[in-house]
Order: structure tokens, then sequence, then C-alpha cells
């Protein structure tokens, strides 16, 4: 009896183990979200990357529903070049008020896979969430003042192939 209570124990075991794996597995397909005492990084009113353990506060709540919550020092010091890189790129930005009636063009920046580089198109219907400029030449000049290695890296996110 002894034998098949340990057998028992021996499998509730495995299966909360095997549990817990599915779960890290269906969490990989969305945002990572801390679980209590877990560490997690941060992006500080400075800019600077802060450290903290998840306590269910109403600060780790606010971090994460503004998407301020990430697994690792490096996920967060990514998010600070990306932020750095549409702030420069809004430098370039075609104002707000520019109409979407099918006739203007907006020209946005993207990345050519088969090309494998950075190019320029437009839209004239439909208004994504990226940053649209409003000349193929204003996008050009964005490109050339940032750069393109880095707007690929952390605007673009295209990792080398």
């Amino acid at each position: 009896m002894e034998e098949l209570l340990k057998e028992l124990e021996e499998a509730k075991a495995k299966i909360a183990e095997i549990e817990k794996k599915i779960e890290e597995k269906k969490s990989e397909t969305r945002r990572w979200k801390p679980r209590k005492d877990d560490n997690y990084w941060f992006i500080s009113g400075d800019a600077q990357v802060g450290k903290n353990r998840w306590t269910n506060h109403f600060i780790d709540s606010m971090r994460y529903k503004i998407g301020n919550c990430y697994k690792t020092e490096a996920e967060a010091n990514f998010a600070i070049e990306k932020l750095k890189i549409i702030a420069e790129l809004k430098e370039y930005e075609e104002s707000k008020s520019r109409a979407w009636d099918g006739i203007i063009s907006h020209y946005f920046i993207y990345y050519d896979y088969n090309r494998e580089k950075i190019a320029i198109t437009y839209n004239d219907y439909y208004k994504g969430g990226g940053i649209y400029f409003e000349s193929k030449e204003k996008a050009k000049q964005a490109i050339d003042a940032i750069g393109e290695d880095r707007i690929k890296k952390f605007y673009l996110e295209v990792e080398e192939c």
C-alpha cells in the first residue's frame, strides 16, 4: 500500500510539472506577465532600466497595463532603443491633419524580405499603426538621419538571417 501511495505522489508531481510546462508554452504566444515573486525589468521615468519583484502591487499592475514589464534586462534595453527610434522618426512624420481620402499618398518605411533591405512605399486608404511621411523624400531623410541599421533592428525588429 505504501508503495502505491508513493507512486501516486510521484504521478501527481509529474502531472504538476507537465501542467506547468503547458502553461509556460501557452504564455509564449501572448504578452508575458510576471507571477508573484518573479523578477521583472521596467523602464523608469528617466529612461533607465529598473528591476523589481512582482508583488501584485498597484505599480506592478500599472507597469503591466502600459507594456512596461520585461522578462529580461536586455528586453527592457531593447524597448528603450525602440522608443528612441520612434521619437526620432516622429521628427520627420507628416502632420496628423493630412487627409486620408484615397487621393493623398502617405509614405511609410518597411522591410522588404525579398530584397533584404529597408524600403519605402505608400498607402492612400488605410492608416495603420505606423509612422507616415508626406513624401518618399521625407521618409528617406528620416532613414538617412537615423540610420538603416538602427531602424531595421529596433523599429522594424528585423533579425539578421
